[in-house]
């Protein structure tokens, strides 16, 4: 069976689901706090959270979806990850450094159906968009990849472009919004 991504689901719709299950509103919270402040990578990490709500998400959900194909870094300091997704088919995610902070340009779509002519990106014709747990995972996988790196760097602010018209993925896009806001 192929899980969705945990990244997809707001906080109220966590706590939503997880209510609809028998496990208290605070769950919520603590799973929350797992995934977005200590950035666990793993369901059985989230070390105070009950076994049984642990189970069920390990059951319906994943944590990752996605794997890094290949990351390349440039004298800038600028990293561009080409991200494989579980279909086979590769997006691209791009860490920019700049004076007042990191930021992180995800991608939408999986090609572009708009054909914008100064723009290589519509040279991929547009096969899917890409979930609002696709898109949040982006940007935890560039925050994983600083984590790493120990250094304590965050990522400060996100820019919504990269490959496809994020308008043309109205929904997702804004479920996006939700999850990281």
């Amino acid at each position: 069976m192929i899980k969705d991504s945990i990244y997809g689901l707001t906080f109220d719709q966590l706590a939503e689901w997880l209510l609809e299950r028998g496990h208290k509103k605070f769950r919520a919270a603590q799973v929350w706090d797992w995934l977005y402040r200590k950035r666990v990578k793993s369901f059985s990490d989230m070390e105070d959270v009950n076994k049984d709500c642990l189970a069920l998400l390990a059951e319906h959900y994943a944590i990752e979806t996605m794997s890094e194909h290949t990351r390349q870094e440039s004298a800038d300091g600028t990293n561009k990850f080409l991200f494989r997704l579980r279909d086979g088919n590769l997006i691209e995610t791009v860490l920019m450094r700049h004076k007042y902070g990191l930021s992180v340009c995800v991608t939408t779509q999986v090609g572009c159906n708009i054909g914008c002519s100064f723009c290589a990106s519509g040279l991929l014709a547009k096969s899917r968009d890409l979930t609002s747990g696709e898109i949040v995972e982006q940007l935890m996988k560039v925050q994983h990849r600083l984590d790493e790196r120990g250094q304590g760097e965050k990522v400060s602010h996100i820019v919504v472009m990269g490959i496809g018209e994020p308008f043309d993925n109205f929904a997702n896009l804004t479920n996006f919004l939700r999850i990281v806001i």
